[in-house]
């Protein structure tokens, strides 16, 4: 679940809820099928609902004692539309994240600080032309510091530049994003 505010933090922009069912290969890959619900509120507006089907295939490795994540996503997007009729399209996302523990000569990191450099791109790959026009959507930049509070629990706080674009234009959101991961 994620919450995600306006500009200034004045109040909420996003609501997201992704469930979704995993079954791991192994300790370095897995596979989730999932849906996502979220809303998009804009003061003055009638909120706007969408929904997608997700299906995402996750690799993990190290190189020495950096944890390196790869995710590949696709989505099947039901988009609410105000005063047009909702429109479908299907885009694929690619991620990539390395968490880089701050103690010297780490074999297993359980706990201390650390820092995460990831980047998220986004590709329209079907109706593009309901969405932007663009077979690439966004790009989101991020660098973070965190720390691992136990093995399965990690808090972290960090910028990301997030790169869309539009219908109208090209939006650059800069971002300060307060984060808890656990491992369950």
């Amino acid at each position: 679940m994620q919450v995600r505010s306006s500009d200034d933090v004045k109040n909420v922009r996003n609501l997201l809820i992704r469930p979704g069912l995993t079954y791991f290969f192994n300790s370095t890959n897995n596979l989730t099928l999932g849906y996502l619900f979220t809303q998009t509120y804009t003061p003055g507006a009638e909120s706007i609902t969408e929904n997608r089907a997700w299906e995402q295939f996750i690799h993990t490795h190290k190189i020495t004692s950096v944890n390196v994540s790869h995710r590949f996503r696709l989505e099947q997007r039901f988009i609410e539309k105000v005063a047009a009729d909702d429109v479908f399209a299907q885009r694929l996302r690619y991620f990539v994240r390395f968490l880089i523990p701050l103690k010297k000569d780490v074999q297993v990191f359980e706990k201390g600080l650390f820092a995460a450099v990831q980047n998220e791109v986004f590709l329209n790959i079907q109706n593009k032309d309901v969405v932007n026009n663009y077979f690439f959507d966004q790009n989101r930049a991020y660098l973070a510091l965190g720390y691992r509070l136990q093995k399965k629990i990690d808090l972290e706080m960090g910028y990301m530049n997030q790169a869309v674009k539009g219908l109208a234009g090209h939006t650059n959101n800069n971002i300060v994003q307060v984060a808890l991961y656990t491992r369950f």
